[in-house]
């Protein structure tokens, strides 16, 4: 018998986005995300198929856009253990051979187009100034509202490297926004937009 959809079956719908594949070693690492049960927000897991079993390796309900980090393991981004009105997010590790996962760093301004090339992390991310009438929503897109019936956006989008150790390098500055970029294999180059 059919039944009309009431609005508590949107909590059984799952989406699967942010995949990333490594070929050689036959993994594949993607986020599925739900409606809370609470109807209000989000919750965000990585999962991964080894092309035998498909298995969740996050529980923390905040975890998403996984890399594969060298075959060793998997970078991800959370919001775990971060307020709402606090920006940005962590950069995590979860090792393939067990263990826990381990925060790497916290970027305030958010993490934009993570990828890995060799032992580096490469993402945008927004820089400029804090200014303390501001408050966070945390949405899509992410915005900026002053309180004063204003969005504002004074940040600039930056190119920054980082290494599994957290120690974050800014590789582009000026008055211009990186919309998008690509790194060679080795890593010594990178062209910006």
């Amino acid at each position: 018998m059919v039944r009309r959809l009431v609005i508590e079956d949107l909590r059984l719908i799952r989406m699967v986005h942010d995949l990333d594949a490594d070929i050689d070693n036959g993994i594949l690492a993607f986020t599925v995300s739900k409606i809370a049960d609470s109807l209000e927000d989000y919750e965000r897991n990585v999962w991964v198929y080894d092309g035998k079993s498909l298995r969740q390796v996050t529980r923390g309900n905040s975890d998403f856009s996984p890399r594969i980090f060298s075959g060793r393991g998997l970078v991800f981004l959370s919001r775990r253990g971060l307020g709402k009105d606090k920006p940005g997010v962590e950069v995590w590790y979860l090792p393939f051979d067990g263990g826990e996962a381990v925060k790497i760093a916290h970027v305030s301004g958010g993490v934009n187009d993570l990828r890995i090339v060799g032992n580096t992390m490469y993402f945008i991310s927004n820089v400029g100034p804090v200014q303390e009438d501001v408050k966070f929503v945390d949405d899509w897109p992410p915005l900026w509202f002053n309180g004063r019936g204003g969005f504002i956006h004074t940040f600039r989008s930056q190119l920054f490297s980082m290494d599994l150790s957290g120690s974050i390098r800014q590789v582009t500055s000026g008055d211009f926004n990186v919309v998008a970029y690509d790194v060679e294999p080795g890593g010594k180059r990178v062209a910006v937009a």
